[in-house]
């Protein structure tokens, strides 16, 4: 009886695995605008773009990981996005929680660095990770 083998292919990447993510980094926009408009904040909390640029920061690591240009350019697009969304957000919140917003955001940079280096200094050879690390 013969085995099994499986093999990954590469399928050339459509339209789609662009223009969906991509319309989903977009959703900070008319929350921009209106603090633009209202010239603040107005209550309105900086976590979904702090959280979004964590978030792609992550996958873009996992693209990287892959070989995965198209993983990797989409998240790319989307860390630079929910960076400039968290950079309207501190220009226009008030200076307590601006600081307060940048902290929070290095320490997450923080976190993610120190993420990365335990990661990438692991012998994978010699050391079985759980799925979450790759």
């Amino acid at each position: 009886m013969r085995g099994i083998i499986i093999t990954r292919q590469k399928t050339k990447p459509n339209a789609s695995s662009w223009i969906f993510p991509f319309t989903q980094f977009l959703c900070g926009v008319p929350t921009c605008l209106q603090f633009v408009r209202q010239g603040g904040v107005d209550g309105k909390r900086p976590g979904p773009f702090v959280a979004g640029a964590a978030s792609c920061a992550v996958w873009t690591k996992y693209g990287l990981v892959l070989g995965d240009g198209t993983v990797t350019g989409v998240n790319l697009a989307g860390m630079a996005l929910y960076s400039a969304y968290v950079a309207v957000y501190v220009s226009y919140a008030g200076k307590a929680l601006a600081r307060q917003v940048v902290r929070v955001a290095l320490g997450m940079c923080l976190a993610f660095a120190l993420f990365l280096h335990y990661v990438d200094g692991l012998d994978r050879r010699k050391t079985s990770l759980p799925f979450w690390l790759l």
